[in-house]
């Protein structure tokens, strides 16, 4: 592969003003997570969400924080999936609910 040619301080200064604005725009999220979920596509949305900005909770559909991923990997989740109304994680009445 070649170098980059590009200027290293130009690029910097692209993705400070992207983070910026990102910073300032925060939309919550709400990831679900189940027994048997597959840890790392449940890791990495969460991850890729939370690193471009975004509020992020991660909501357990179980009866228990705890959520038992495949491959035997636990999940703790920050909130039941029932009380993230109660709780305040989202509010009603400005939350979408895509299904």
């Amino acid at each position: 592969m070649a170098p980059s040619t590009a200027n290293p301080s130009s690029l910097r200064h692209r993705f400070l003003s992207v983070s910026a604005t990102m910073a300032s725009a925060a939309k919550k999220v709400l990831v679900p997570i189940a027994n048997g979920t597959e840890p790392i596509e449940a890791v990495i949305t969460i991850d890729v969400l939370r690193r471009s900005g975004a509020d992020v909770s991660v909501a357990s559909v179980e009866n228990q924080h705890r959520v038992d991923a495949g491959h035997a990997v636990k999940i703790v989740a920050d909130a039941l999936i029932n009380t993230v109304f109660d709780d305040g994680i989202l509010d009603r009445r400005s939350t979408t609910i895509w299904s």
